[in-house]
């Protein structure tokens, strides 16, 4: 524990890894370009370099907190130095703003504006480089990359591919793939970080948003979506929603407006892929064979293992994901002629992964030889729509799915809250406080479904053990690690708690076949009334 001076202000700060960190915490903003909290310190764009009392100038990023240290974060000298940076990065970028995917939300852009850059006293000397379209999931424009390496090191450090990496030296310096191929060529999983990460428009999403758009103005056309689960609250909080609060019911309103002839919930065909993989994991059992069975929902993670873990292939179930498994119905139940009505069907998924895209150009997603799920919405491209569309998204009365595949039982979204319980940034690191996490999670998700009748329990218990993940790290520190009696007791409480609770709801639960003999009693004595007790 130590204390920082940062622009007069003392800070305390304790197990931060860099000064970065405290000097926000402080409630001051210095401007970055190549730093990502979850990935290493690269420390190449030095736009986060601040002043120390004895006028040194250290980049924020990489420099480890000291007690005693006095440090300025906006003085006149760094304001020049930034904004030189700034007209540098500039002067080697392309200047299309305008029509730039990224327009508006380009950090580079933003912080020229922050420091009133309105003209390049430097000439761009750089050769225009081919856009890079092949990949159906992500768009690559050298031109406006700024070599921050974000990119590189998301690939690298958050899924162990590697497929972009710097070349050559000083002008000629890139940030490419091996031997400069195709994204398509590569072993790119679609994953869609190295565009999550990249502050410019040097990664983009493939867009599919002019072809929907023809689709819907087409009078012969009709088109049909499908929501994924996990895009309903990112959609709501984009036009000004509570966070965390579910807007699917404002996403099917919107969709119809736009012009969409149905809409659908993928948590229709989640259930019948838990139902498909579980019939397929009890075979496996009984046959011993391929076991452990992995899911195929996720495609991004099926094209790792295809690339970097070939000899595991016979190990994915060989069940279709809930998106792919949707449109095949979708297009089954459309080519009888009665449901048909002359028209062509048009399938859109609406998803909150890049991988998606690519999923939908498999082999495997084709029936008949047609293509199952026509075009691939993420949830950034159905927010520009909306927005374009002209809709008043928070006024929107919620509307309901239509049918007959407009309802699940909710058991599906179980795949995203597996992943949501097992992510290191929100869940505890030690072995005792998972334990604690996923039990706490378990007795909530069972009060919200049973009590609150919502079928999404689960999400919500996840969401309430977030916050409380630092309490029980707290907990769970290295001395409290060292009594494990103290964590044993932890968890027996909790498995005590639960049983107890299990226990108090089953009891309050009347049986299938009372509450259907009751029914049937009071239905024969309401007929016995209406004929007067006699049976002819």
């Amino acid at each position: 524990m130590g204390t920082i001076t940062i622009n007069g202000k003392k800070v305390e700060f304790t197990d931060e890894k860099n000064v970065l960190t405290i000097i926000r915490k402080a409630g001051f903003e210095v401007p970055t370009l190549c730093y990502q909290p979850e990935l290493s310190i690269f420390g190449a764009c030095r736009l986060c370099m601040v002043e120390d009392d004895r006028g040194r100038f250290f980049a924020s990023c990489s420099e480890e907190p000291r007690d005693g240290m006095v440090i300025y974060t906006h003085t006149e000298r760094l304001r020049k130095n930034r904004k030189l940076i700034v007209e540098l990065l500039l002067a080697a970028h392309c200047r299309d703003c305008t029509t730039c995917d990224k327009h508006g939300r380009c950090k580079l852009q933003k912080l020229a504006y922050q420091l009133g850059i309105n003209n390049v006293r430097f000439e761009n000397h750089r050769e225009i480089q081919p856009v890079d379209f092949s990949s159906p999931a992500i768009v690559r424009d050298p031109n406006k990359c700024i070599l921050c390496g974000c990119c590189v090191r998301a690939c690298s450090e958050l899924q162990g591919i590697g497929v972009l990496a710097f070349a050559h030296r000083g002008t000629d310096a890139a940030v490419t793939t091996a031997f400069d191929r195709k994204m398509a060529m590569t072993n790119c999983v679609s994953c869609g970080q190295c565009r999550v990460v990249c502050p410019t428009g040097a990664l983009t999403i493939h867009h599919n948003m002019t072809d929907v758009w023809q689709a819907l103005g087409d009078k012969n056309t009709r088109v049909v979506a499908q929501i994924a689960p996990a895009v309903r609250v990112a959609i709501g909080e984009a036009f000004g929603l509570p966070k965390g609060e579910n807007s699917m019911g404002k996403v099917v309103a919107a969709l119809h407006r736009m012009g969409f002839d149905e809409v659908f919930d993928t948590a229709y065909t989640a259930d019948l892929t838990i139902m498909e993989e579980s019939a397929e994991f009890l075979e496996r059992v009984k046959a011993g064979a391929n076991l452990p069975l992995m899911t195929s929902c996720c495609h991004a993670w099926v094209k790792f293992v295809e690339n970097e873990y070939p000899e595991f292939k016979e190990n994915i179930s060989p069940c279709r994901s809930p998106q792919a498994m949707f449109s095949a119905i979708l297009k089954d139940y459309y080519r009888d002629e009665a449901n048909a009505k002359g028209k062509k069907t048009v399938v859109v998924s609406v998803m909150p992964c890049t991988a998606k895209k690519m999923e939908a150009e498999r082999k495997e997603s084709y029936t008949h030889e047609e293509k199952d799920t026509d075009y691939v919405l993420t949830t950034t491209e159905l927010i520009r729509m909306i927005d374009a569309h002209g809709i008043n998204f928070e006024a929107l009365p919620s509307e309901s799915c239509d049918m007959p595949f407009g309802i699940g039982s909710g058991g599906g979204v179980i795949f995203g809250a597996v992943f949501m319980l097992t992510d290191p940034v929100t869940s505890p690191t030690s072995a005792q406080g998972r334990v604690i996490f996923a039990m706490g999670a378990a007795i909530l998700t069972m009060l919200i479904r049973l009590k609150a009748n919502l079928p999404e329990g689960c999400l919500y218990s996840i969401l309430l053990m977030n916050m409380l993940t630092p309490l029980i790290e707290s907990a769970m520190d290295g001395k409290q690690l060292a009594v494990r009696a103290r964590a044993r007791k932890a968890i027996a409480g909790l498995a005590a708690i639960g049983l107890a609770v299990t226990v108090l709801a089953a009891s309050t639960v009347t049986p299938v076949n009372e509450i259907s003999s009751a029914t049937s009693e009071s239905t024969s004595e309401a007929s016995s009334e209406a004929t007067g007790g006699d049976a002819s």
